[in-house]
Protein backbone atom coordinates (compact mmCIF):
# COMPACT_ATOMS: atom_id res chain seq x y z
CA UNK A 1 0.00 0.00 0.00
CA UNK A 2 1.95 3.20 -0.98
CA UNK A 3 1.49 6.77 1.14
CA UNK A 4 -1.70 7.94 -0.69
CA UNK A 5 -3.79 5.00 -0.49
CA UNK A 6 -2.74 5.11 3.86
CA UNK A 7 -4.06 8.21 4.21
CA UNK A 8 -7.03 7.66 1.83
CA UNK A 9 -7.84 5.06 4.20
CA UNK A 10 -7.23 6.37 7.65
CA UNK A 11 -9.34 9.21 6.42
CA UNK A 12 -11.86 7.07 5.49
CA UNK A 13 -12.00 5.27 8.65
CA UNK A 14 -11.55 8.20 11.16
CA UNK A 15 -14.74 9.70 9.12
CA UNK A 16 -16.93 6.20 9.57
CA UNK A 17 -16.00 6.31 13.03
CA UNK A 18 -16.92 9.70 13.86
CA UNK A 19 -20.27 9.38 11.48
CA UNK A 20 -21.02 5.97 13.26
CA UNK A 21 -21.18 7.39 16.60
CA UNK A 22 -23.62 9.95 14.97
CA UNK A 23 -25.51 7.73 13.81
CA UNK A 24 -26.34 5.86 17.41
CA UNK A 25 -26.77 9.20 18.52
CA UNK A 26 -29.12 11.26 16.90
CA UNK A 27 -32.03 8.85 17.50
CA UNK A 28 -31.35 8.67 21.09
CA UNK A 29 -31.68 12.82 20.88
CA UNK A 30 -34.67 12.37 18.81
CA UNK A 31 -36.28 9.73 21.62
CA UNK A 32 -35.75 11.75 24.41
CA UNK A 33 -36.54 15.08 23.15
CA UNK A 34 -39.05 14.58 21.36
CA UNK A 35 -40.52 12.96 24.42
CA UNK A 36 -39.42 15.52 26.77
CA UNK A 37 -41.68 18.19 24.65
CA UNK A 38 -44.12 15.89 24.04
CA UNK A 39 -44.83 15.18 28.04
CA UNK A 40 -44.69 18.81 28.81
CA UNK A 41 -47.54 19.44 26.09
CA UNK A 42 -50.08 16.38 27.71
CA UNK A 43 -49.30 18.29 30.85
CA UNK A 44 -50.61 22.06 29.31
CA UNK A 45 -53.15 20.14 27.53
CA UNK A 46 -56.02 21.64 29.33
CA UNK A 47 -54.63 25.21 30.11
CA UNK A 48 -52.42 26.44 27.46
CA UNK A 49 -53.66 25.34 23.82
CA UNK A 50 -52.03 27.56 21.95
CA UNK A 51 -48.47 26.50 23.63
CA UNK A 52 -49.11 22.92 23.64
CA UNK A 53 -49.79 22.89 19.28
CA UNK A 54 -46.37 24.70 18.97
CA UNK A 55 -44.60 22.55 21.68
CA UNK A 56 -45.95 19.26 19.80
CA UNK A 57 -45.21 21.47 16.33
CA UNK A 58 -41.22 21.78 17.51
CA UNK A 59 -41.51 17.79 18.91
CA UNK A 60 -42.30 17.24 14.85
CA UNK A 61 -39.77 19.58 12.88
CA UNK A 62 -37.33 18.68 16.00
CA UNK A 63 -37.99 14.87 14.84
CA UNK A 64 -38.36 15.69 10.98
CA UNK A 65 -34.93 17.60 10.78
CA UNK A 66 -33.13 14.81 13.21
CA UNK A 67 -34.61 11.56 10.53
CA UNK A 68 -33.55 13.73 7.20
CA UNK A 69 -29.96 14.52 9.02
CA UNK A 70 -29.81 10.27 10.30
CA UNK A 71 -30.38 9.98 6.11
CA UNK A 72 -27.73 12.28 5.33
CA UNK A 73 -25.16 10.79 7.67
CA UNK A 74 -25.81 6.98 6.68
CA UNK A 75 -26.05 8.04 3.08
CA UNK A 76 -22.21 9.22 3.71
CA UNK A 77 -20.98 6.56 6.21
CA UNK A 78 -21.81 4.14 3.15
CA UNK A 79 -19.50 6.16 1.29
CA UNK A 80 -16.68 5.92 3.17
CA UNK A 81 -17.08 1.86 4.14
CA UNK A 82 -16.78 1.93 0.33
CA UNK A 83 -13.60 3.46 -0.02
CA UNK A 84 -12.28 1.68 2.82
CA UNK A 85 -13.24 -1.74 1.14
CA UNK A 86 -11.37 -0.11 -2.57
CA UNK A 87 -8.29 -0.26 -0.40
CA UNK A 88 -8.96 -3.34 1.71
CA UNK A 89 -11.49 -5.77 0.21
CA UNK A 90 -10.87 -7.96 2.96
CA UNK A 91 -12.37 -5.28 5.19
CA UNK A 92 -16.15 -5.45 4.09
CA UNK A 93 -18.13 -5.25 6.88
CA UNK A 94 -20.54 -7.91 7.99
CA UNK A 95 -24.35 -7.14 6.66
CA UNK A 96 -26.13 -6.74 10.67
CA UNK A 97 -23.96 -3.39 10.55
CA UNK A 98 -25.65 -2.05 8.00
CA UNK A 99 -29.28 -3.38 9.07
CA UNK A 100 -28.52 -1.98 12.45
CA UNK A 101 -28.48 1.67 10.49
CA UNK A 102 -31.77 0.63 8.73
CA UNK A 103 -33.48 0.09 11.42
CA UNK A 104 -32.44 2.89 13.68
CA UNK A 105 -33.23 5.24 10.40
CA UNK A 106 -36.69 3.06 10.49
CA UNK A 107 -37.68 3.97 14.67
CA UNK A 108 -37.12 7.78 13.82
CA UNK A 109 -39.40 7.66 10.77
CA UNK A 110 -41.82 6.07 12.43
CA UNK A 111 -40.99 8.49 15.46
CA UNK A 112 -41.25 11.28 12.58
CA UNK A 113 -44.84 9.70 11.45
CA UNK A 114 -46.15 9.28 14.91
CA UNK A 115 -45.60 13.41 15.83
CA UNK A 116 -46.90 14.40 12.85
CA UNK A 117 -49.81 12.95 13.26
CA UNK A 118 -49.98 14.19 16.97
CA UNK A 119 -49.49 17.78 15.56
CA UNK A 120 -52.07 17.18 12.82
CA UNK A 121 -54.41 16.42 15.75
CA UNK A 122 -53.37 19.03 17.95
CA UNK A 123 -53.88 21.83 15.37
CA UNK A 124 -57.05 20.24 14.26
CA UNK A 125 -58.70 20.25 18.16
CA UNK A 126 -59.37 17.38 18.41
CA UNK A 127 -56.76 16.54 20.97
Amino acid sequence: MNDNEKMEYEQASEDWRHRDSLTWQMPTVLVTAGGVLVVEAIKLLNTHSLLTKLIITLAFLLSFSLTVALRQNLKLQGLDRKIIESVFPETKRFGFLKWGSCMLLGLSIIMSIFLAVVCITAWMDKL
